[in-house]
Protein backbone atom coordinates (compact mmCIF):
# COMPACT_ATOMS: atom_id res chain seq x y z
CA UNK A 1 0.00 0.00 0.00
CA UNK A 2 2.44 2.94 -1.13
CA UNK A 3 2.25 6.34 -0.48
CA UNK A 4 1.74 8.76 -3.17
CA UNK A 5 5.04 10.66 -3.90
CA UNK A 6 5.34 14.60 -3.98
CA UNK A 7 8.58 16.67 -3.66
CA UNK A 8 9.18 17.43 -0.28
CA UNK A 9 10.36 21.18 -1.02
CA UNK A 10 9.32 23.48 -3.82
CA UNK A 11 11.45 23.23 -7.36
CA UNK A 12 14.06 25.76 -6.70
CA UNK A 13 14.93 28.87 -8.64
CA UNK A 14 18.54 28.68 -8.62
CA UNK A 15 21.91 30.41 -10.73
CA UNK A 16 23.41 28.84 -13.37
CA UNK A 17 25.92 25.95 -11.90
CA UNK A 18 28.97 27.70 -14.12
CA UNK A 19 28.84 31.02 -12.37
CA UNK A 20 28.86 29.39 -8.58
CA UNK A 21 32.29 30.42 -7.11
CA UNK A 22 32.84 28.03 -4.25
CA UNK A 23 32.39 24.36 -3.01
CA UNK A 24 29.68 25.23 -0.50
CA UNK A 25 27.39 27.00 -2.77
CA UNK A 26 27.39 24.20 -5.48
CA UNK A 27 26.69 21.58 -3.29
CA UNK A 28 23.97 23.40 -1.51
CA UNK A 29 22.13 23.90 -5.02
CA UNK A 30 22.40 20.02 -5.83
CA UNK A 31 20.83 19.52 -2.68
CA UNK A 32 18.26 21.59 -3.01
CA UNK A 33 17.13 20.44 -6.52
CA UNK A 34 17.74 16.40 -5.20
CA UNK A 35 15.05 17.76 -2.33
CA UNK A 36 12.91 19.07 -4.34
CA UNK A 37 12.68 16.73 -7.35
CA UNK A 38 13.93 13.12 -6.02
CA UNK A 39 16.87 12.63 -7.24
CA UNK A 40 16.41 14.94 -10.62
CA UNK A 41 19.20 14.86 -13.22
CA UNK A 42 18.77 18.32 -12.82
CA UNK A 43 21.24 18.30 -9.93
CA UNK A 44 23.79 16.98 -11.97
CA UNK A 45 25.47 20.08 -13.25
CA UNK A 46 26.09 21.37 -9.67
CA UNK A 47 27.59 18.53 -8.70
CA UNK A 48 30.10 18.43 -11.41
CA UNK A 49 30.68 22.36 -10.48
CA UNK A 50 30.98 21.24 -7.02
CA UNK A 51 33.76 18.15 -8.06
CA UNK A 52 35.81 21.28 -9.62
CA UNK A 53 35.34 23.05 -7.31
CA UNK A 54 36.76 20.80 -4.60
CA UNK A 55 39.72 21.41 -1.99
CA UNK A 56 40.90 17.82 -1.56
CA UNK A 57 39.71 14.36 -2.06
CA UNK A 58 37.63 14.27 0.75
CA UNK A 59 35.76 17.35 -0.37
CA UNK A 60 35.26 15.74 -4.14
CA UNK A 61 34.25 12.20 -2.84
CA UNK A 62 30.80 13.68 -1.56
CA UNK A 63 29.23 14.94 -4.79
CA UNK A 64 31.06 11.88 -6.49
CA UNK A 65 28.94 9.27 -4.57
CA UNK A 66 25.87 11.63 -4.66
CA UNK A 67 26.31 12.02 -8.27
CA UNK A 68 26.65 8.49 -8.71
CA UNK A 69 23.55 7.24 -6.57
CA UNK A 70 21.70 9.71 -8.17
CA UNK A 71 22.65 8.18 -11.44
CA UNK A 72 21.89 4.16 -10.45
CA UNK A 73 18.83 6.16 -8.63
CA UNK A 74 17.90 7.59 -12.07
CA UNK A 75 18.51 4.18 -13.66
CA UNK A 76 16.21 2.16 -11.81
CA UNK A 77 13.16 4.52 -11.99
CA UNK A 78 14.02 3.87 -16.03
CA UNK A 79 11.64 1.71 -18.47
CA UNK A 80 11.02 1.43 -21.33
CA UNK A 81 8.99 4.83 -22.26
CA UNK A 82 11.90 6.84 -21.18
CA UNK A 83 14.92 8.07 -22.98
CA UNK A 84 17.80 5.26 -22.88
CA UNK A 85 20.44 7.77 -23.30
CA UNK A 86 18.69 10.35 -20.94
CA UNK A 87 17.92 7.95 -17.62
CA UNK A 88 19.54 4.94 -18.13
CA UNK A 89 23.07 5.82 -17.16
CA UNK A 90 24.32 2.70 -15.53
CA UNK A 91 27.79 3.12 -17.20
CA UNK A 92 28.18 6.55 -16.16
CA UNK A 93 27.04 5.48 -12.34
CA UNK A 94 29.49 2.35 -12.35
CA UNK A 95 32.58 4.95 -13.74
CA UNK A 96 31.77 7.75 -11.14
CA UNK A 97 31.54 4.20 -8.74
CA UNK A 98 35.29 3.64 -9.37
CA UNK A 99 36.63 7.15 -9.28
CA UNK A 100 35.39 7.45 -6.23
CA UNK A 101 36.66 4.17 -4.94
CA UNK A 102 40.05 5.62 -5.67
CA UNK A 103 39.99 8.57 -3.34
CA UNK A 104 38.94 6.98 -0.24
CA UNK A 105 39.61 3.74 1.66
CA UNK A 106 37.47 4.56 4.41
CA UNK A 107 34.34 4.39 1.79
CA UNK A 108 35.39 1.16 -0.10
CA UNK A 109 33.26 -1.22 1.31
CA UNK A 110 30.08 1.07 1.03
CA UNK A 111 31.85 1.93 -2.86
CA UNK A 112 31.85 -2.35 -3.66
CA UNK A 113 28.29 -2.69 -2.13
CA UNK A 114 27.07 0.39 -4.61
CA UNK A 115 28.73 -1.26 -7.28
CA UNK A 116 27.13 -4.70 -6.77
CA UNK A 117 24.29 -3.50 -6.44
CA UNK A 118 24.45 -1.70 -10.01
CA UNK A 119 25.54 -4.68 -11.24
CA UNK A 120 22.84 -6.45 -9.97
CA UNK A 121 20.45 -3.77 -11.22
CA UNK A 122 21.73 -3.56 -14.95
CA UNK A 123 21.76 -7.35 -15.09
CA UNK A 124 18.26 -7.78 -14.66
CA UNK A 125 17.20 -5.43 -16.79
CA UNK A 126 19.71 -6.56 -19.78
CA UNK A 127 18.23 -5.29 -22.78
CA UNK A 128 18.81 -1.10 -21.42
CA UNK A 129 22.24 -2.11 -20.49
CA UNK A 130 24.98 -0.12 -22.16
CA UNK A 131 27.48 -2.55 -23.84
CA UNK A 132 29.83 -0.01 -21.99
CA UNK A 133 29.06 -1.59 -18.38
CA UNK A 134 29.82 -4.80 -19.65
CA UNK A 135 33.01 -4.36 -21.18
CA UNK A 136 33.77 -2.00 -17.77
CA UNK A 137 32.91 -4.73 -15.44
CA UNK A 138 35.04 -7.27 -17.52
CA UNK A 139 37.77 -5.02 -17.47
CA UNK A 140 37.94 -5.00 -13.76
CA UNK A 141 36.90 -8.76 -13.11
CA UNK A 142 37.31 -11.15 -15.60
CA UNK A 143 33.58 -11.87 -15.03
CA UNK A 144 31.51 -11.09 -18.34
CA UNK A 145 28.37 -12.16 -16.48
CA UNK A 146 26.92 -8.76 -14.45
CA UNK A 147 24.73 -11.23 -11.93
CA UNK A 148 27.74 -13.70 -10.74
CA UNK A 149 29.94 -10.36 -10.97
CA UNK A 150 27.46 -8.71 -8.32
CA UNK A 151 26.91 -12.27 -6.58
CA UNK A 152 30.51 -12.39 -5.95
CA UNK A 153 31.23 -8.67 -4.79
CA UNK A 154 28.12 -9.12 -2.13
CA UNK A 155 29.10 -12.80 -1.04
CA UNK A 156 33.18 -11.01 -0.72
CA UNK A 157 31.51 -8.02 1.96
CA UNK A 158 29.22 -10.65 3.97
CA UNK A 159 32.59 -13.05 4.02
CA UNK A 160 34.42 -10.20 5.65
CA UNK A 161 34.28 -9.93 9.00
CA UNK A 162 35.95 -6.96 9.33
CA UNK A 163 33.25 -5.09 7.18
CA UNK A 164 30.43 -2.86 9.09
CA UNK A 165 27.40 -5.23 10.20
CA UNK A 166 24.91 -2.37 8.45
CA UNK A 167 27.05 -2.99 5.05
CA UNK A 168 27.28 -6.71 5.41
CA UNK A 169 23.47 -7.00 6.07
CA UNK A 170 23.05 -4.52 3.22
CA UNK A 171 24.70 -7.21 1.16
CA UNK A 172 23.13 -10.25 2.06
CA UNK A 173 19.89 -8.20 0.94
CA UNK A 174 21.71 -7.69 -2.14
CA UNK A 175 22.92 -11.50 -2.67
CA UNK A 176 19.37 -12.44 -1.92
CA UNK A 177 17.65 -10.22 -4.60
CA UNK A 178 20.15 -11.85 -6.82
CA UNK A 179 19.31 -15.16 -6.37
CA UNK A 180 16.10 -13.77 -8.64
CA UNK A 181 12.10 -13.98 -7.84
CA UNK A 182 9.29 -16.49 -7.95
CA UNK A 183 7.34 -13.95 -10.42
CA UNK A 184 10.21 -13.37 -12.80
CA UNK A 185 11.21 -16.89 -12.89
CA UNK A 186 8.08 -19.05 -12.88
CA UNK A 187 9.41 -20.69 -9.49
CA UNK A 188 12.61 -21.16 -7.70
CA UNK A 189 14.11 -24.47 -7.13
CA UNK A 190 14.25 -25.30 -3.39
CA UNK A 191 17.73 -24.74 -3.20
CA UNK A 192 17.46 -21.43 -4.28
CA UNK A 193 14.55 -20.79 -2.36
CA UNK A 194 16.46 -21.82 0.77
CA UNK A 195 19.55 -19.89 -0.03
CA UNK A 196 17.26 -16.85 -0.63
CA UNK A 197 15.46 -17.08 2.37
CA UNK A 198 18.73 -17.81 4.43
CA UNK A 199 20.29 -14.60 3.27
CA UNK A 200 17.24 -12.94 4.26
CA UNK A 201 16.72 -14.11 7.81
CA UNK A 202 20.49 -13.40 8.19
CA UNK A 203 20.40 -9.86 7.11
CA UNK A 204 17.22 -9.40 9.58
CA UNK A 205 19.11 -10.57 12.65
CA UNK A 206 22.62 -9.79 12.01
CA UNK A 207 24.06 -8.67 15.70
CA UNK A 208 25.11 -4.78 14.92
CA UNK A 209 23.39 -3.75 12.00
CA UNK A 210 21.09 -0.84 12.11
CA UNK A 211 17.83 -1.47 13.16
CA UNK A 212 16.93 0.40 9.64
CA UNK A 213 18.67 -1.95 7.36
CA UNK A 214 16.88 -5.08 9.92
CA UNK A 215 13.64 -3.42 8.49
CA UNK A 216 14.34 -3.01 4.94
CA UNK A 217 15.73 -7.23 5.05
CA UNK A 218 12.30 -7.89 7.17
CA UNK A 219 10.45 -5.88 4.21
CA UNK A 220 11.93 -8.07 1.54
CA UNK A 221 10.73 -11.03 3.56
CA UNK A 222 7.32 -9.58 3.17
CA UNK A 223 7.79 -10.03 -1.19
CA UNK A 224 9.29 -13.16 -1.12
CA UNK A 225 6.75 -14.75 1.44
CA UNK A 226 3.97 -12.96 -1.00
CA UNK A 227 5.61 -14.65 -3.64
CA UNK A 228 4.81 -18.09 -2.23
CA UNK A 229 1.52 -17.29 -0.87
CA UNK A 230 3.15 -17.70 2.92
CA UNK A 231 0.77 -15.21 5.07
CA UNK A 232 1.74 -16.43 8.51
CA UNK A 233 5.42 -14.97 7.47
CA UNK A 234 4.27 -11.49 6.04
CA UNK A 235 2.35 -11.04 9.01
CA UNK A 236 4.99 -12.19 11.51
CA UNK A 237 7.88 -10.07 8.99
CA UNK A 238 5.44 -6.92 9.84
CA UNK A 239 5.56 -7.56 13.55
CA UNK A 240 9.15 -7.85 13.96
CA UNK A 241 9.51 -4.57 11.85
CA UNK A 242 6.92 -2.86 14.65
CA UNK A 243 9.20 -4.02 17.18
CA UNK A 244 12.70 -2.78 15.69
CA UNK A 245 13.65 -0.08 18.27
CA UNK A 246 15.40 2.40 15.87
CA UNK A 247 13.34 1.84 12.46
CA UNK A 248 12.38 5.00 10.80
CA UNK A 249 8.93 5.73 12.02
CA UNK A 250 7.95 5.28 7.91
CA UNK A 251 9.37 1.89 7.96
CA UNK A 252 6.92 1.49 11.36
CA UNK A 253 3.93 3.46 10.05
CA UNK A 254 4.21 1.31 6.72
CA UNK A 255 4.59 -2.19 8.75
CA UNK A 256 1.64 -0.91 10.99
CA UNK A 257 -0.57 -0.20 8.31
CA UNK A 258 -0.36 -3.59 6.33
CA UNK A 259 -0.57 -5.87 9.29
CA UNK A 260 -3.72 -3.91 10.23
CA UNK A 261 -4.89 -4.58 6.81
CA UNK A 262 -4.21 -7.89 7.54
CA UNK A 263 -5.74 -8.41 10.57
CA UNK A 264 -9.26 -6.80 9.64
CA UNK A 265 -9.40 -8.72 6.58
CA UNK A 266 -9.72 -11.52 8.81
CA UNK A 267 -11.97 -9.97 11.33
CA UNK A 268 -9.52 -9.62 14.05
CA UNK A 269 -10.86 -6.13 15.04
CA UNK A 270 -9.30 -6.03 18.74
CA UNK A 271 -5.42 -7.10 17.90
CA UNK A 272 -6.30 -4.52 15.12
CA UNK A 273 -7.00 -1.73 17.30
CA UNK A 274 -4.30 -2.50 19.66
CA UNK A 275 -1.65 -2.53 16.62
CA UNK A 276 -3.10 1.05 15.78
CA UNK A 277 -2.65 2.24 19.59
CA UNK A 278 0.83 1.34 19.45
CA UNK A 279 1.85 3.11 16.19
CA UNK A 280 0.10 6.27 17.60
CA UNK A 281 2.18 6.44 20.43
CA UNK A 282 5.29 6.86 18.02
CA UNK A 283 7.17 9.96 18.69
CA UNK A 284 7.15 13.01 15.92
CA UNK A 285 4.47 11.64 13.23
CA UNK A 286 3.95 13.13 10.25
CA UNK A 287 0.44 14.95 9.30
CA UNK A 288 0.63 12.36 6.28
CA UNK A 289 1.78 9.03 8.86
CA UNK A 290 -1.53 10.30 11.84
CA UNK A 291 -3.65 10.39 8.34
CA UNK A 292 -2.62 7.03 7.38
CA UNK A 293 -3.49 5.43 10.77
CA UNK A 294 -6.89 7.42 11.15
CA UNK A 295 -7.48 5.93 7.52
CA UNK A 296 -6.71 1.94 9.11
CA UNK A 297 -8.64 2.55 12.74
CA UNK A 298 -11.90 3.96 10.30
CA UNK A 299 -11.58 0.41 8.25
CA UNK A 300 -12.10 -1.25 11.53
CA UNK A 301 -15.39 0.30 12.00
CA UNK A 302 -16.89 -1.41 8.62
CA UNK A 303 -15.11 -4.56 8.96
CA UNK A 304 -16.69 -5.02 12.29
CA UNK A 305 -20.28 -4.46 11.23
CA UNK A 306 -22.73 -6.60 9.19
CA UNK A 307 -23.21 -5.26 5.43
CA UNK A 308 -26.40 -7.13 5.48
CA UNK A 309 -27.65 -4.86 8.51
CA UNK A 310 -28.67 -1.41 7.14
CA UNK A 311 -28.45 0.20 10.42
CA UNK A 312 -25.71 -1.41 12.12
CA UNK A 313 -23.71 -0.71 8.92
CA UNK A 314 -24.96 2.59 8.67
CA UNK A 315 -23.65 3.56 12.33
CA UNK A 316 -20.28 2.17 11.93
CA UNK A 317 -19.82 3.95 8.22
CA UNK A 318 -20.70 7.08 10.25
CA UNK A 319 -18.25 6.39 12.94
CA UNK A 320 -15.68 5.95 9.90
CA UNK A 321 -15.67 8.78 8.46
CA UNK A 322 -16.14 10.96 11.94
CA UNK A 323 -12.47 9.19 12.40
CA UNK A 324 -11.27 9.85 8.58
CA UNK A 325 -12.14 13.64 9.12
CA UNK A 326 -9.93 13.81 12.42
CA UNK A 327 -6.92 13.70 9.47
CA UNK A 328 -7.69 17.08 8.16
CA UNK A 329 -8.02 18.91 11.74
CA UNK A 330 -5.75 21.66 12.25
CA UNK A 331 -4.06 24.04 10.14
CA UNK A 332 -3.63 22.58 7.09
CA UNK A 333 -3.98 24.44 3.53
CA UNK A 334 -6.19 22.75 1.27
CA UNK A 335 -3.80 21.54 -0.82
CA UNK A 336 -2.78 19.09 1.91
CA UNK A 337 -6.25 18.26 2.68
CA UNK A 338 -6.50 17.46 -0.61
CA UNK A 339 -3.67 15.21 -0.72
CA UNK A 340 -5.12 13.18 2.34
CA UNK A 341 -8.61 13.33 1.06
CA UNK A 342 -7.52 11.72 -2.19
CA UNK A 343 -5.09 9.04 -0.60
CA UNK A 344 -7.56 8.28 1.49
CA UNK A 345 -10.10 7.99 -1.26
CA UNK A 346 -7.89 5.59 -3.45
CA UNK A 347 -7.13 3.40 -0.85
CA UNK A 348 -10.21 3.43 0.32
CA UNK A 349 -12.27 2.73 -3.14
CA UNK A 350 -10.33 -0.75 -3.45
CA UNK A 351 -12.21 -2.17 -0.65
CA UNK A 352 -15.74 -2.96 -2.06
CA UNK A 353 -17.44 -2.45 2.03
CA UNK A 354 -15.42 0.92 2.04
CA UNK A 355 -16.75 2.46 -1.03
CA UNK A 356 -19.00 4.69 0.02
CA UNK A 357 -15.70 6.03 3.09
CA UNK A 358 -14.33 6.65 -0.14
CA UNK A 359 -16.62 8.59 -2.01
CA UNK A 360 -17.32 10.37 0.68
CA UNK A 361 -13.35 11.53 1.34
CA UNK A 362 -13.51 12.47 -2.70
CA UNK A 363 -16.27 14.54 -2.81
CA UNK A 364 -14.95 16.76 0.38
CA UNK A 365 -11.88 16.88 -1.45
CA UNK A 366 -13.68 18.10 -4.41
CA UNK A 367 -15.55 21.03 -2.26
CA UNK A 368 -12.24 22.51 -1.22
CA UNK A 369 -11.97 26.22 -2.49
CA UNK A 370 -8.90 26.87 -2.97
CA UNK A 371 -7.37 23.96 -4.93
CA UNK A 372 -7.30 23.84 -9.06
CA UNK A 373 -9.84 22.69 -11.37
CA UNK A 374 -7.36 20.13 -12.62
CA UNK A 375 -7.23 18.58 -9.08
CA UNK A 376 -10.90 18.27 -8.84
CA UNK A 377 -10.96 16.46 -11.87
CA UNK A 378 -9.31 14.10 -10.66
CA UNK A 379 -10.64 13.39 -7.35
CA UNK A 380 -13.87 13.36 -9.47
CA UNK A 381 -12.07 10.06 -11.60
CA UNK A 382 -11.35 8.25 -8.48
CA UNK A 383 -15.11 8.35 -7.50
CA UNK A 384 -16.03 6.95 -10.51
CA UNK A 385 -13.10 4.29 -9.44
CA UNK A 386 -14.63 3.74 -6.18
CA UNK A 387 -17.54 3.00 -7.35
CA UNK A 388 -16.43 0.52 -10.58
CA UNK A 389 -14.16 -1.49 -8.25
CA UNK A 390 -17.38 -2.42 -6.29
CA UNK A 391 -19.39 -3.18 -9.33
CA UNK A 392 -21.49 -0.21 -8.90
CA UNK A 393 -21.68 0.42 -12.55
CA UNK A 394 -24.12 3.01 -12.82
CA UNK A 395 -23.00 5.15 -10.44
CA UNK A 396 -19.03 4.70 -12.05
CA UNK A 397 -20.37 5.69 -15.63
CA UNK A 398 -22.10 8.86 -13.75
CA UNK A 399 -18.96 9.99 -12.37
CA UNK A 400 -16.64 9.38 -15.39
CA UNK A 401 -18.92 11.33 -17.13
CA UNK A 402 -18.53 14.35 -14.38
CA UNK A 403 -14.27 14.34 -15.17
CA UNK A 404 -14.06 17.63 -16.60
CA UNK A 405 -11.48 18.86 -19.80
CA UNK A 406 -9.19 20.09 -16.73
CA UNK A 407 -7.50 17.87 -16.55
CA UNK A 408 -6.85 16.07 -19.67
CA UNK A 409 -4.73 13.14 -18.16
CA UNK A 410 -7.64 12.16 -16.09
CA UNK A 411 -10.31 13.18 -18.58
CA UNK A 412 -8.39 10.72 -20.83
CA UNK A 413 -8.54 7.51 -18.38
CA UNK A 414 -12.32 8.53 -17.71
CA UNK A 415 -13.15 7.48 -21.37
CA UNK A 416 -10.97 4.26 -21.55
CA UNK A 417 -13.20 3.47 -18.34
CA UNK A 418 -16.07 4.31 -20.08
CA UNK A 419 -15.60 1.91 -22.82
CA UNK A 420 -14.71 -1.12 -20.50
CA UNK A 421 -17.84 -0.32 -18.28
CA UNK A 422 -20.61 0.78 -20.44
CA UNK A 423 -19.37 -0.97 -24.22
CA UNK A 424 -22.94 -0.54 -25.86
CA UNK A 425 -22.04 3.57 -25.68
CA UNK A 426 -25.23 3.73 -24.24
CA UNK A 427 -24.42 6.75 -22.23
CA UNK A 428 -22.86 9.73 -23.95
CA UNK A 429 -19.82 10.88 -23.51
Amino acid sequence: MPWRVFPKTPIPTLPPAASLKTYAAAMDAAKKWLAANNNNYKAEPYLVRAIELAANDKQKLEPLLIYAKNLELMTRKAGSRYSTKVFYRSDEAYQKYKEAEKLSTANKDEIRLAIASLASLASFNSSLTPDALRKMVLADSKEPDLLKFAQAEYTKLIDNASVAPGIRAKAYIGRAKTRGSVVNFGGLNKDVATAKANDLKAAATLPGAPDEVHAEAYFEIVDFASQVKDINSVAGAYDAITKLPKATNAQKIKAYESLVYILVQNRNIKLSRDELAAANKLVGLTTEQKATLLRMSALTFVFDADPSDPKEFGKAKKKAIAELDKSVKGRLTDDEKFKIYLESGEFLGKIGVACDLAVDQLEKAIKLKQIKESQRAEAQYQIGEAYRQSNRNDEAIAAYLKVSEANPQYRNYARQRLNQVDPTGKYKQ
